[in-house]
């Protein structure tokens, strides 16, 4: 017996009870492919927090496909779900990170009109690129949204052609690069506000839409084009791409300076602005107290170029309609994505009479 306690016993441990060294590393692998998402996730944050126009990257991002800070989770996700299930919480929030905010998403229910008195107002902005895509569908989408207004930027002479045919009834302003058409209500002649002192480079018109005999200020805009930047990215001069992004942000700072003597609560400031919410020439004019309709009614992502890429779909929303804030914002919607390299953006407006 005295033999036998001094032997210890040895008892069998269930398989599997202890986690083996390639189960613990690949758990930390998990983690750790987490952590370099989330610091990936923070570079275009941070950069379109402080202006996306300050660096060469932050500007180059704004006008790449956002869905691509997703990518990491094409691995990520699957083995996460494999090995470490308990952590795809994380991984969810990763992706809705990527999703809404970095994307863009907006989700607002169409509002009613106002049972009050006042004006209700259908505009269009469109940077048509002279007609040269497909001039029948830019028709086609004046004849199925029916705006009151319509504001072209890049015309390129698209009155001559079928375009120009079907407005033959409407009031109609051009100037320079830019075409007014009011269906409903007069306008006044169109003027010029320079952004550049370059002539060549794009710049801005306003004009007065006269309803019921008061005028309302809208701005046609359409501010320089990325592609200049771009290019030079391509070859190697990241330099060009900030002096680009700053050149943008002097015109900005000029469309500032015009909208700010206007009656901002009324204004309409709407065109190609080539710039996401995100960046600096955008949030200038909104640092006046004008809104994004697409922000307060859109839904969706509201994507209006891209589909001439070679990615062949919207990736980013740079045509923008901004208000006022006694502007209500009933409805926003983008219209086709073939009629030209950019597509419309249609916003439906209210404006309270005044007291």
């Amino acid at each position: 017996m005295a033999l036998r306690e001094d032997i210890p016993s040895i008892r069998p441990t269930k398989r599997g009870s202890e986690p083996t060294n390639r189960s613990r590393t690949v758990r930390r692998l998990i983690a750790a492919l987490h952590v370099t998402w989330l610091v990936l996730l923070l570079l275009p944050t941070v950069l379109d927090i402080i202006g996306p126009e300050r660096t060469w990257f932050g500007a180059a991002n704004m006008y790449l496909p956002q869905w691509g800070w997703a990518l990491p989770g094409v691995v990520i996700i699957p083995l996460t779900a494999w090995k470490r299930p308990r952590m795809l919480g994380a991984s969810l929030i990763l992706l809705l990170w990527v999703a809404v905010p970095l994307m863009g998403f907006e989700w607002h229910s169409p509002k009613p009109v106002p049972d009050v008195p006042g004006i209700k107002l259908r505009l269009m902005t469109y940077n048509v690129k002279g007609g040269r895509r497909d001039a029948a569908a830019i028709v086609s989408d004046i004849a199925k949204f029916k705006p009151d207004v319509i504001l072209m930027q890049d015309q390129q002479g698209v009155l001559q052609g079928i375009v120009g045919a079907y407005l033959h009834s409407w009031h109609v302003e051009d100037d320079y690069q830019f075409v007014v058409a009011s269906r409903r209500f007069p306008i006044s002649p169109l003027r010029t506000q320079i952004t550049d002192d370059s002539p060549d480079e794009h710049c801005c018109v306003s004009f007065h839409l006269l309803v019921n005999g008061k005028p309302i200020t809208i701005y046609d805009v359409h501010l320089r084009s990325p592609r200049f930047g771009l290019d030079a990215i391509a070859h190697g001069q990241v330099d060009r791409m900030v002096q680009d992004a700053r050149r943008r942000l002097e015109q900005a700072k000029r469309l500032q300076h015009y909208l700010k003597h206007e009656k901002v609560e009324t204004l309409i400031a709407t065109g190609d602005f080539n710039s996401t919410n995100w960046a600096l020439a955008l949030r200038k004019q909104i640092d006046l107290g004008l809104k994004d309709s697409f922000t307060v009614a859109g839904r969706g992502y509201g994507y209006t170029y891209g589909q001439y890429t070679p990615l062949h779909m919207p990736v980013m929303r740079i045509d923008h309609v901004l208000v006022g804030n006694r502007w209500k914002v009933l409805n926003v919607q983008v219209g086709n994505t073939i009629g030209s390299d950019h597509a419309p953006v249609i916003a439906d407006l209210f404006l309270p009479a005044s007291r």
